[in-house]
């Protein structure tokens, strides 16, 4: 499996040895890739729309990583428990989603190192 430039060059801001989520993931390369390389213990996984979370958690399942990389259905930050993980990804949102998700989760974002 081999990430886009764009998404190595997220991995690369993501804190090593730290959970960390990942908002919109869609289809769980990056997440995969965190845990497999090392650089994440366990990964979150965040979709709100059906089909993505399917895609996500059936890939995750199929690259027998499921014990590291947990896939939740839900809204932006509300999958995640307050400073639950080290680094939010949110590398495949517009700038106007990212900025509501923020607002909606008030304090809880600050919870989050990166």
């Amino acid at each position: 499996m081999e990430l886009s430039k764009r998404l190595q060059a997220v991995a690369r801001q993501v804190l090593a040895g730290r959970p960390a989520a990942d908002i919109g993931a869609d289809h769980a390369l990056l997440a995969v890739h965190l845990v497999r390389s090392g650089r994440c213990p366990r990964v979150v996984v965040g979709e709100l729309a059906a089909g993505p979370f399917e895609r996500a958690r059936a890939f995750v399942q199929r690259e027998g990583v499921a014990d590291r990389v947990s896939v939740r259905r839900g809204d932006g930050l509300e999958v995640l428990a307050e400073g639950e993980v080290a680094t939010v990804i949110m590398a495949g949102l517009g700038g106007g989603t990212i900025a509501a998700i923020l607002e909606r989760a008030g304090p809880k974002a600050a919870s989050f190192s990166r």
